[in-house]
């Protein structure tokens, strides 16, 4: 018999889609909810308040899949995306303008960009080495670290590059305050983003090689994700949904997408390990008919970035890129500026005996390999809603009970602005390149990531074949 958990459960996923999007009040354009593909523990709990600070930053600043459902674009955060922004909208109305000067705001536009490139590289090969340093040598035999880069010559070459940033940015300012008008704007606005307060020093792990000495890290843009997580955690107010045949799905799960998004079509349920794992699953998807999901706590949790970030800017100078710029293979494409919040997280799962009696044994033997129902993960490597040890998983007469017993909070939905939706016209087409490759690849990114091993192997050989393919087609069109 199928299911709405069978084929890949998209009819599932839209349900639960539309669940996610009526608790956080809805997806007006231009914004986007984006249920979280794996439920992942919002892990800025901890007893540092400074490496709280950096894990909310990493979370809120992580530049988003172009996606029905959330991940992370691995490499790309707001802060990099937010700058090449700027930048291109510099260039474009300097190249616009009919002032005397435009040769000399060309000039000095590239050059505080050079200048800005030089000294981040030296930023970063510094604090690479200075690590690699402080955990190799013994703490009695340190030099301060004032000492240490004087020595190797770091402290010159930094206040060289400085200098140099500080003229071309300077000049470059007094340019475009000058020609006023929209460059004046655009010139504030890339001073308030290298302003030295801009930015703050946090530790990036808990290693305490890092956590103990500040001279180890980093700076980051200043970004808060707001309210008390440990008052949330304490407040119970239960909220429960069920996912069935007889539920509504959701109308914007793919139709805000077709812009080059890859929909997801992987299973309701799953489970890491064997190839009969993979069967056994099939038919937990067949055999299935609901899933109630319970909350002791959902709370909608604004994000609040420093005033380097100009969220007025973009949508008043939307228009001055191209609009490939906010489309599906753009740049500052998804901005991301609330989250949503659970915990206490249970599932009912009205299931056959066989499938219950394959997920009970399976967590009781195989617990760190880890199961899926949709977006929450129990146990298993990397991003995970609840560990084995905080996972209990009980035999009920109609199916299957598991709770998260971690007290932990999770991110469920990511909501964002998408810029796209307010430009003319809406979103820009995807690329004539967005190939059957390019889906297959995210398919198997997705895959991987929710601990699908053997999907991942099996989008793996497709994409071969695809490239392949493509190849071939590509000689022949030649």
């Amino acid at each position: 018999m199928m299911t709405i958990f069978s084929d890949n459960s998209e009819t599932a996923w839209s349900i639960y889609h539309k669940i996610i999007k009526d608790v956080t009040g809805g997806d007006e354009s231009p914004v986007v909810v984006l249920p979280t593909a794996i439920a992942t523990r919002a892990e800025w709990d901890s007893t540092s308040a400074e490496y709280n600070a950096f894990l909310q930053q990493d979370f809120a600043n992580a530049m988003p899949e172009w996606r029905s459902l959330y991940t992370r674009s691995p490499g790309r955060n707001i802060g990099d995306e937010y700058e090449a922004f700027l930048d291109r909208l510099s260039k474009k109305n300097i190249e616009e303008t009919e002032r005397p000067n435009q040769e000399r705001l060309k000039e000095l536009d590239e050059v505080r960009r050079d200048a800005r490139i030089n000294l981040r590289k030296l930023d970063k090969e510094i604090i690479e080495e200075w690590r690699v340093y402080v955990k190799e040598t013994p703490e009695g035999e340190q030099l301060p670290r004032n000492r240490w880069e004087q020595e190797l010559g770091y402290s010159a070459d930094r206040a060289g590059y400085q200098q140099e940033l500080q003229i071309a940015e300077g000049a470059y300012f007094l340019e475009v305050t000058s020609a006023g008008g929209r460059l004046a704007e655009i010139g504030r606005a890339i001073a308030a983003k290298g302003a030295t307060e801009a930015k703050i020093a946090l530790p990036s792990s808990k290693e305490p090689f890092i956590l103990n000495k500040t001279n180890t890290w980093e700076s980051y843009y200043t970004t808060q994700i707001l309210g008390d997580i440990n008052q949330f955690k304490s407040e119970r107010v239960e909220q429960t949904f069920t996912v069935n045949e007889s539920q509504e799905t959701s109308t914007t799960y793919t139709s805000r997408w077709s812009g080059g998004a890859s929909f997801q079509w992987f299973s309701f349920f799953g489970a890491g390990g064997s190839v009969d794992n993979v069967s056994k699953q099939e038919s937990w998807e067949k055999d299935t008919l609901e899933v109630q999901i319970t909350f002791g706590n959902l709370a909608k949790i604004p994000i609040r970035r420093g005033q380097w970030f100009k969220g007025g800017l973009v949508r008043e100078f939307l228009t001055d890129i191209d609009k490939e710029f906010w489309g599906s293979r753009g740049r500052l494409n998804l901005i991301p500026t609330e989250l949503l919040l659970a915990h206490s997280i249970s599932l009912d799962i009205k299931t056959s005996e066989e499938a219950r009696d394959y997920a009970y044994e399976h967590h009781r033997r195989s617990g760190n390999a880890g199961f899926r129902v949709g977006p929450f993960r129990f146990g298993g490597s990397g991003g995970s809603t609840s560990t084995s040890e905080t996972t209990t998983v009980e035999k009920t007469t109609t199916g299957l009970q598991v709770k998260d017993t971690s007290g932990r909070a999770a991110v469920l939905a990511v909501i964002c602005e998408r810029p796209a939706d307010l430009l003319p016209g809406g979103v820009p087409p995807a690329p004539f390149f967005m190939t059957r490759n390019r889906l297959t690849t995210e398919a198997a990114a997705f895959a991987l990531e929710a601990g699908e091993e053997e999907k991942y192997i099996e989008f793996w050989h497709q994409m071969m074949k695809e490239a392949s393919q493509e190849l071939a087609l590509d000689a022949v069109e030649l």
